[in-house]
């Protein structure tokens, strides 16, 4: 404006200042007005302003935006990583105090919901048949009803819940634009919702569950919280699988589960079946890059046929380690097997033995556990399944003097004295500061009978450790 006193003479700036002479912009912020930058002056320009005058002006009021929009986008990630890496720490901090999986659920809904933007978070798990989710853990929401709601998994329209499970990933419903679907546990418009957030909680293929957060804020998950909560969802199940895991180690009464499976997809079917043998489990080990190492165990077999089934049957190495009368050995790398399954679900694999058409399979599970749900897992997974025999008992404890005698009175004398003389001598050290000839002679025997007794006791106290049956 060149002159407000001609051109508006009610003009707030005139009247106010006195200002005669402006150019000005808008100034915006997201979209909206946020105010004007204006070059004024008091005595009126006699002439209209150029058009480089104007497109400066332009300029600066949208670097001027620019900023605003900058400055409020770094203030608004500064308080979204204080609150994600706050809400990350006590999560952590949950998982790692937590002994049962209860603790977990209740402790991590109610961090949830003491977020700010969030109005109420809860946990559900499958149930048996995998139709229902039922929520076990609940906080916030005031006058919402979760428990006693359950979320049918076959439905056509699901909810956020529901997909989470469905595919496996993590899944964002909002209100204002979908209809609520079948698995909303209240009515969204009732109680202000606007948008839910749900992430699966699973370990490998271990479905544990589904952790669901719902917010007033529609604009409340953004991808970045979405990456967050997925993490969670992936720590939970982390921390859930070794709670199951440790369970076994430490109960005093388990179960033992007999099933038989006939589906000739089963490893040790196969190998059995090609090679034309009798397949037995004799135990496991991890490598550090997490492959499985089954040892297994073949009676009256060809080893080249076993391998050559392994190799057919695509596992990442098979070895045959010693092939001795009737029985041969065998080392088969694997990424992922029933035993895994088996372990992933806090149960111990103790015996697994096939013909090539059934395998039996021996395992135990603490008491308190859902053998049932292991059983259905089993089932679901493996053609022709069938449970042959349950019953519960009580383990042995065994003290450490007990172990230690036990292992004593297997020894002979002689055997005990190689064991003992080799280990106080420093033998199994490297360097070895004393040979074995060194200690067949104190021993006044020869070398060969020396080593004869060093590897009798040394396989009677490996047998104690790590034999299945023991």
């Amino acid at each position: 404006m060149t002159d407000a006193h001609e051109s508006w003479a009610d003009d707030p700036a005139y009247d106010e200042y006195g200002l005669s002479c402006y150019l000005g912009g808008r100034v915006e912020l997201d979209g909206e007005l946020y105010g004007t930058l204006c070059f004024t002056h008091r005595e009126p320009r006699t002439e209209p302003f150029t058009e480089s005058e104007s497109q400066f002006v332009s300029l600066l009021t949208q670097w001027l935006s620019y900023e605003l929009e900058r400055r409020e986008r770094e203030a608004t990630l500064e308080q979204l990583l204080d609150r994600v890496n706050g809400l990350v720490r006590d999560v952590v901090q949950i998982l790692v105090e937590a002994s049962t999986r209860e603790e977990i659920e209740q402790r991590v809904a109610e961090r949830l919901a003491a977020v700010p933007d969030y109005e109420m978070a809860w946990i559900g798990k499958l149930d048996l048949a995998g139709e229902h989710i039922e929520p076990v853990a609940w906080a916030g929401g005031d006058g919402m009803d979760v428990a006693s709601t359950t979320f049918p998994t076959d439905v056509d329209d699901p909810g956020a819940c529901v997909r989470a499970v469905q595919t496996n990933e993590t899944h964002l419903q909002e209100f204002g634009t979908d209809p609520p679907g079948a698995d909303c546990a209240v009515a969204p418009a009732e109680h202000g919702l606007r948008a839910a957030i749900s992430t699966p909680i699973t370990y490998k293929d271990t479905e544990y569950g589904v952790l669901t957060v719902y917010t007033d804020d529609p604009d409340a998950f953004d991808e970045r919280e979405r990456v967050v909560l997925s993490a969670l969802g992936r720590a939970m199940a982390n921390a859930y699988n070794a709670i199951e895991s440790g369970r076994i180690l430490d109960a005093d009464r388990v179960v033992e589960l007999n099933v038989s499976i006939g589906d000739e997809s089963l490893l040790v079917n196969r190998l059995a079946a090609d090679a034309g043998c009798s397949i037995a489990y004799a135990g496991s080990v991890y490598r550090p890059d997490g492959t499985l190492r089954l040892f297994l165990t073949a009676s009256d077999a060809d080893p080249e046929a076993v391998v050559a089934a392994a190799e057919a049957a695509g596992v990442e190495e098979a070895v045959c380690l010693a092939d001795g009368e009737g029985d041969a050995l065998f080392e088969i790398a694997v990424d992922e097997s029933v035993v895994t399954l088996l372990a992933d679900h806090g149960a111990v694999t103790r015996a697994i033995e096939s013909d090539g058409t059934t395998a039996r399979l021996t395992v135990e599970l603490p008491a308190e556990a859902e053998a049932r749900e292991l059983y259905e897992l089993l089932a679901d997974r493996y053609d022709r399944t069938e449970l042959v025999g349950y019953h519960e008992h009580d383990r042995p404890v065994e003290t450490r003097q007990e172990f230690r005698a036990d292992i004593e009175d297997r020894l002979t004398d002689r055997q005990q004295t190689a064991l003992q003389s080799a280990f106080l001598s420093g033998f199994f050290e490297w360097p070895r500061p004393v040979s074995g000839d060194e200690l067949a002679e104190s021993m006044d025997i020869s070398r060969p009978t020396f080593h004869q007794h060093l590897r009798t006791a040394e396989r009677k106290v490996f047998e104690e450790l790590f034999d299945p049956e023991r």
